[in-house]
């Protein structure tokens, strides 16, 4: 067959994923993929002479085709993203308001934060005293209120250092997410891509049922860039059909 055109070939998409281990999942918008890669590979064994007059010739050949290996790049790092960076399961986050009443806190020394066994506290409502309950002043310490700990400050004549405490507080009522992390083997993945070739700005879709992948980078969570998350694995074929296909639009 002629070549019809002599085109090249940069692609730009929007890329959705399905989480095949949730049940009852739909595909994703997984937002600025900056790069999907797949790659094909063969292996080749040959029959090698060692005769005379043919000694290194090739007198059998047969090339046997690897699975083909996927990679890809995310620097949109919102929830869902996220937890598949992390390997982990991703579930929302509730916190009502409560209210503690005298929790034993064992100060070990002064100068140290101190978990109060809640985060997120409101503040104005931390009241300490003593083993003997004496109140402690708030002059005498300081409230870190996101994680909930304490901190009796150096030189406190109230509490000293091995003594026992009793926290007075309230919790604040907050709701997010969180990411128990570390906990998946793998990712079982169905993607599908719609897209255009830039070059001749025909339509394409590049489907994959099914790839089996796993977290392949580092999040740097104080790095000067962009976080970047990315996943790496193995195409899986799925029954009959082809491992992935890609369709151009005229």
């Amino acid at each position: 067959m002629a070549r019809q055109a002599d085109n090249g070939m940069i692609f730009a998409g929007k890329t959705y994923i399905k989480n095949k281990m949730i049940p009852g999942a739909g595909f994703v918008d997984v937002g600025n993929v900056t790069s999907l890669a797949l790659k094909s590979e063969s292996e080749s064994k040959e029959r090698i002479s060692k005769q005379k007059g043919t000694y290194g010739v090739a007198l059998d050949s047969i090339t046997t085709p690897k699975p083909t290996t996927f990679s890809m790049k995310c620097d949109t790092i919102d929830r869902h993203n996220l937890a598949m960076a992390l390997m982990g399961q991703d579930a929302d986050f509730n916190q009502a308001e409560e209210t503690v009443t005298d929790a034993i806190i064992e100060i070990g020394q002064q100068g140290q934060w101190y978990a109060l066994g809640k985060t997120n506290i409101d503040p104005d409502t931390v009241a300490l005293k003593t083993s003997t309950d004496t109140v402690v002043d708030k002059t005498a310490y300081q409230v870190h209120a996101g994680l909930g700990m304490i901190q009796i400050n150096e030189g406190s004549n109230t509490v000293l250092a091995g003594d026992s405490i009793k926290a007075s507080f309230k919790t604040k009522a907050v709701k997010g997410f969180q990411i128990q992390a570390g906990v998946l083997d793998n990712l079982k993945l169905e993607i599908m891509i719609e897209g255009e070739n830039r070059t001749t700005g025909k339509a394409g879709t590049l489907h994959i049922p099914s790839v089996s992948v796993g977290a392949d980078s580092e999040i740097d969570w104080f790095g000067d860039d962009f976080a970047e998350s990315s996943l790496a694995g193995t195409v899986v074929k799925s029954g009959t059909n082809a491992p992935y296909t890609f369709t151009e639009i005229e």
